[in-house]
């Protein structure tokens, strides 16, 4: 292909502002410090306003010019507004904004470059996908400089520049050399560019922490990339804890509880080495997220709270609760996540430092930490390479050649890491019911206990499956005012987050049986003491939906029975329409929804009582056809028992209290049940208290 002398000297002013892109990038801080020192750090979006009024200046003339219509003033001057606004809106990093100007002279250049060849309407987006690659090895430059970043919003920013001036100019300006039509040979272009951006962003999305292990141990001279502290781009999990709210790590669930298991003595010891602030950036430099990950997020956790605390206890205020609640929010990660580590190093708190720090928290808002907020958790590694294998494909019939070698290079890049974890979700949690609490018979002690073992367990979750009390249903308020000390006591020893299903004997005063008037709302205080705005709910966790049902209905001939409402059937619905498809989830109800527990302990003819099991409960499955139900949770048996059906585990959990306290019924101890999940999969164990009986 021949080049004319215009074409050539187009080029060469394009390519030569890209090459001056990528030499600024060395001297960017020092040039930013120096501004900020001398002018002020503002002086960057006063300058890009500035650069920006002359381009629509320049742009204005030429609509004149070119005798274009109205329309082209109105694009114009909604490029410009969107330009100002994005300029703006950087106004806590202005330096940024600076990305506009240079990726905007870059689009300025490159257009003039295209079209010296007679161009067509694939020139914009041929103008735009060249610019944005340009923008991708910007960003992968600066991987390598140290100090730099690689950042996929600036590559954002980078296209966002190129986009608003190739837009004023398609559909303002629009210059006459543009034929409004499309050629072969313009296509070939645009795809041509495409295929190289795609390539490029691929092969960055691809540039994992592992492969970045991989290739710089057996690489000869790259072993310096394990020292770098910026990362290309990491896949990673997304944890909602309802008692603390987000945050993100680099390990799943099972992972991070046994890398805190076996790793905390040697973890702590590095903690300890570096407990000093001042040492921090040392640690940072020392221990990258790259070469140690699991190290690094608990330091930067640990820096988090410990500079909130600092400074929360020097401010006044609404600033103090709030610096505060950040620190508090920060151990509680630490603690429920990395406890072991925590404990063992010196950055463990006392418990009396624990208490006051949370009683001058505000803790209202929800907390969402940003402790590697940079992590990819939505989509992983391997629907980033499914997602851009099609888009390769969707060209391959342009420029079969061009394809062909972008999917070599990407194939080649993706080999020697390890296969990708599967997407599946992972949960431990514990699953105890018909506590049935009292004062009596030494039971707070075997409470006690329970709270003791469950933290053994080291849980993620903790679900209550009803009957907390003991006879609230027949008995006044003031009767098992006791009961309810004695088992929120228990709750308050256990570590994990415990969410409740209610159960018959938690409605106080339904139905009382010294003849006091029966209560108004029979619920109020089961809402009131586990903190739940109403018996039937729903949450996520852990890449799980739950729902919890309330399954009593007070009244007839046994005083109750196991029925889910109308106005719950509506709920559930709803609120299983707005689940994502694949979701997994799991139910809970005191009252069983299945069981063989009667046909196997009065015989196979024998029925249920109504105030045993839930009567309409083909009703209430039915409701998760189409959805991924898992796993139902069920309690008020006493029995522990498991049984499959149609792909779905029922797990009737024993009971707490066995035989109300009395010792086994039917071969069910005092215990309580761990549940594993693994994706769809469901593993479950009974846990018995060993506790000898006191009545």
């Amino acid at each position: 292909m021949r080049f004319s002398v215009r074409e050539r000297l187009a080029w060469f002013l394009a390519i030569g502002c890209a090459i001056g892109i990528f030499c600024t990038i060395p001297l960017a801080r020092t040039l930013q410090e120096w501004v900020g020192r001398t002018v002020g750090r503002e002086a960057f979006t006063y300058g890009v306003l500035a650069a920006g009024a002359i381009a629509f200046a320049f742009a204005a003339t030429n609509i004149r010019r070119f005798g274009v219509s109205r329309w082209g003033y109105v694009w114009l001057v909604a490029s410009a507004a969107g330009f100002a606004g994005y300029t703006f809106a950087l106004d806590a990093s202005p330096e940024e904004s600076v990305h506009f100007v240079e990726y905007g002279l870059l689009a300025i250049l490159v257009f003039a470059a295209l079209s010296k060849r007679s161009p067509d309407l694939t020139i914009y987006p041929t103008t735009f996908f060249i610019g944005a690659s340009v923008g991708v090895v910007d960003e992968a430059i600066q991987w390598l400089v140290p100090k730099r970043v690689w950042d996929l919003r600036d590559i954002g920013l980078n296209a966002l520049g190129v986009a608003l001036v190739v837009l004023p100019i398609a559909l303002g300006i629009r210059p006459p050399i543009v034929r409004r039509t499309v050629t072969p040979d313009g296509v070939r272009r645009m795809t041509t560019a495409v295929l190289i951006f795609v390539g490029l962003l691929g092969l960055c999305l691809l540039n994992t922490p592992d492969r970045i292990r991989w290739y710089a141990t057996n690489i000869p001279g790259l072993g310096f990339l394990l020292e770098n502290e910026s990362l290309m781009i990491e896949y990673g999990h997304r944890y909602e804890d309802p008692e603390i709210g987000v945050f993100r790590s680099r390990f799943d669930a099972e992972a991070l509880a046994r890398l805190d298991e076996t790793s905390a003595e040697r973890t702590a010891a590095i903690l300890d080495e570096f407990h000093s602030g001042e040492r921090y950036g040392a640690f940072l430099a020392e221990y990258t997220a790259a070469k140690a990950p699991f190290v690094h997020e608990a330091r930067v956790h640990l820096f988090r709270r410990d500079h909130y605390r600092r400074t929360g206890y020097e401010a006044e205020g609404a600033e103090r609760g709030r610096r505060l609640g950040i620190a508090f929010r920060e151990h509680q990660i630490m603690a429920r996540y990395f406890p072991r580590t925590l404990a063992l190093s010196k950055f463990r708190l006392s418990d009396a430092e624990v208490e006051a720090l949370e009683a001058e928290a505000s803790l209202d808002e929800a907390y969402e930490s940003p402790v590697s907020q940079g992590l990819f958790t939505r989509i992983g590694e391997r629907s980033v390479v499914v997602g851009l294998l099609l888009t390769l494909a969707l060209v391959v019939a342009y420029r079969r050649r061009y394809a062909a070698v972008m999917v070599a290079a990407m194939v080649g890049c993706a080999a020697p890491a390890p296969s990708p974890p599967a997407d599946e979700p992972s949960l431990e949690f514990v699953f105890y019911t018909d506590v049935h609490a009292r004062a009596e018979f030494e039971t707070p002690r075997a409470l006690a206990l329970a709270a003791r073992r469950i933290n053994e367990e080291r849980p993620q979750l903790v679900i209550a499956g009803g009957d907390v009390i003991t006879d609230g249903f027949q008995s006044t308020a003031e009767a098992v005012a006791h009961r309810w000390d004695v088992y929120l006591a228990m709750v308050d020893a256990i570590d994990a987050p415990v969410r409740h299903v209610i159960g018959n004997h938690d409605l106080v005063a339904a139905d009382p049986d010294d003849g006091s008037p029966a209560a108004v709302d029979p619920r109020r205080i089961w809402r009131e003491k586990v903190g739940a705005e109403r018996s039937y709910f729903s949450f996520d966790h852990g890449g799980y939906h739950f729902v919890f049902l309330d399954a009593i209905e007070v009244g007839g001939p046994l005083r109750y029975r196991g029925h889910v409402s109308d106005a719950q059937l509506a709920w559930l619905e709803d609120d299983l329409e707005r689940v994502p498809r694949g979701t997994p989830i799991v139910a809970a109800t005191h009252i069983p929804l299945l069981t063989s527990f009667y046909a196997a302990t009065e015989g196979s003819t024998v029925a249920a009582p109504i105030n045993r099991v839930v009567v309409n409960n083909r009703e209430v499955l039915e409701k998760f056809e189409g959805h991924e139900l898992v796993l139902v949770l069920q309690g008020h048996l006493h029995a522990k028992e498991a049984l499959v059906w149609r792909g779905i585990t029922f797990v009737t959990g024993g009971a707490l209290s066995a035989k109300w306290w009395r010792g086994p019924w039917h071969g069910t101890e005092e215990g309580f049940t761990v549940i594993s999940l693994r994706g769809r999969r469901v593993e479950w164990r009974y846990v018995e208290l060993e506790w000898e009986a006191k009545r």
